[in-house]
C-alpha cells in the first residue's frame, strides 16, 4: 500500500448505532469520501446494533464496536483507552472523525499514539461537557474542530478553554430523499382523515427534547378544537429514556386518541409529506437536522428559542419560537398554525429558500474534505522540517 492510499483512511466514532443528527451528518460524509475512493469504517462506542448498521450495509460501509464511555473511572478510562489506540492503528486510520462527547474525548486521548495523521473533533451539541480535565487534555489534542453551529465556538472556549487547533463552523447539510410512501399513503397508514391537521415532532425520546412540554402543550390545543376539528399529532424517534414516561403522560392527559406514536421512522421524508406543521421542544441543540428537514418539507414550524434552532431559522419572525418549557406560549402558537393555512403557506415558501441557501450537502462535504486535506498537509510540512 502505497503513501497516497495510506493518507486516504478514515474512522468515524459514533457513540452508539441510533440514528440521531450526528450519525446522519456523518454518514453522509463517509459515504461522500468513500465514493472519492477513500477507505472508511464507523464506530459505535456503545450499542452493536441500530439503524446505522442498516445504512452502513446498504452503503457498503464497513463497522464495527469499541467500547467507551464518559465520563467513567480510571481503570475504564485506561483499559478503554487502549481499545480505542488499538482500533485506530489496527485500521491504520490517517483521519479519524470524533462525534459528540464519548468519540471525541477518546480519539483525542488516543489518536497521536495509535500513529494516525489528523483527528477532527467533532461538536455536535451543547451539553455533556463537564470541564474536565480529561476533555481539556482531549481537545487540545485535535487538528482542528468543526462545530456545526455558530453559538458552539464560545461555549467550547467557555468549557474547554483555548485551542491552537483551527476551529470551523460548517452547517449541517441536507439530502434531499424521495418520499416512500405518498401523503395518502401515509395517513391511512396512521389513520388520520385527509383534512386533519398534522403535526409533527421528529426526536428521539431523551429528556433534552423535552417530550413533556410538548404533550402538556399539546392538552390545550386540543381542548380548543371541535372534536372533529382537532389536530393530530405524530411523534417519531427511537424509544430512549422518556418513551414510556411520555406515553404514561399521554394516557393521564387523556389525549392519546390525538398523539401517534411512530418509533424511529426509515421514511421520515414520507412523514413530513404528511405532516402540516413541524415541532421542535429541545431543551438545547447544537444544529437541529429536525428543524432542516422540517424547512425542506415546506413545513411551518414552531420550535424552542434557544441558540441552535435559531441559527437554522433565522431571528426574523418572532411568531416561530417559544420560551423553553412554556406550556402556554407553546399551545398557542400550534393552535395558530393550526387555524391557518395561509400562515403555514407563507412559512412554507421562506423555510424552502433558506434550505436551498444556508444547507447544501454538497457545501457540508467539500468544507470538510478541504479542511481533512489542510490538517494533512500541515502533518506532512511538519514531519518534513523535523527530518
Amino acid at each position: 500500500m502505497n503513501d497516497y492510499q495510506l493518507t486516504k483512511r478514515a474512522l468515524f466514532f459514533f457513540c452508539s448505532f441510533e440514528l440521531g443528527g450526528a450519525e446522519r451528518q456523518g454518514l453522509h460524509l463517509a459515504k461522500f469520501l468513500q465514493g472519492l475512493g477513500w477507505f472508511v469504517k464507523i464506530y459505535s462506542l456503545d450499542t452493536c446494533s441500530g439503524p446505522v448498521v442498516a445504512e452502513c450495509e446498504e452503503a457498503g460501509l464497513q463497522w464495527g464496536v469499541q467500547r467507551f464511555r464518559w465520563p467513567c473511572r480510571k481503570i475504564s478510562l485506561i483499559k478503554n483507552g487502549y481499545g480505542m489506540l488499538r482500533t485506530i492503528r489496527q485500521d491504520r486510520a490517517s483521519v479519524v472523525f470524533g462525534y459528540t462527547t464519548w468519540p471525541n474525548v477518546g480519539c483525542g486521548l488516543s489518536w497521536r499514539l495509535a500513529g494516525a495523521k489528523a483527528f477532527i473533533w467533532g461538536q455536535r451539541n451543547v451539553h455533556l461537557l463537564t470541564g474536565d480535565s480529561i476533555e481539556r487534555i482531549a481537545y487540545r489534542q485535535a487538528s482542528a474542530v468543526i462545530c456545526n453551529a455558530n453559538h458552539q465556538v464560545d461555549f467550547l472556549e467557555k468549557k474547554l478553554g483555548k485551542t491552537s487547533a483551527p476551529i470551523h463552523v460548517v452547517h449541517n447539510g441536507f439530502d434531499p430523499v424521495p418520499p416512500a410512501a405518498s401523503r395518502s399513503q401515509w395517513r391511512d397508514e396512521m389513520r388520520i382523515e385527509r383534512e386533519t391537521c398534522v403535526v409533527t415532532m421528529v426526536a428521539n425520546f431523551r429528556t433534552v427534547k423535552d417530550h413533556y412540554t410538548l404533550l402538556r402543550a399539546w392538552q390545550l390545543v386540543v381542548s380548543s378544537f371541535p372534536v372533529n376539528e382537532q389536530p393530530v399529532l405524530c411523534l417519531a424517534g427511537a424509544p430512549q429514556e422518556t418513551y414510556e414516561t411520555t406515553k404514561r403522560l399521554a394516557r393521564k392527559l387523556a389525549i392519546s386518541d390525538n398523539i401517534r406514536f411512530l418509533g424511529q421512522v426509515k421514511d421520515v421524508s414520507g412523514l413530513l409529506e404528511a405532516s402540516d406543521i413541524g415541532v421542535l421542544t429541545s431543551k438545547r441543540e447544537g444544529l437541529p437536522n429536525a428543524i432542516v428537514e422540517y424547512m425542506a418539507a415546506g413545513l411551518a414550524i414552531v420550535a424552542s428559542d434557544i441558540a441552535g434552532n435559531r441559527e437554522v431559522l433565522g431571528i426574523e419572525n418572532a411568531d416561530l419560537y417559544f420560551s423553553v418549557g412554556n406550556v402556554t406560549s407553546l399551545a398557542e402558537r400550534i393552535s395558530a398554525l393550526v387555524r391557518s393555512k395561509a400562515k403555514r403557506s407563507d412559512q412554507a415558501i421562506v423555510h424552502r429558500e433558506r434550505v436551498r441557501a444556508a444547507f447544501s450537502l454538497e457545501t457540508l462535504c467539500n468544507r470538510t474534505l478541504h479542511i481533512v486535506e489542510d490538517c494533512l498537509a500541515e502533518r506532512s510540512e511538519r514531519r518534513v522540517k523535523v527530518q
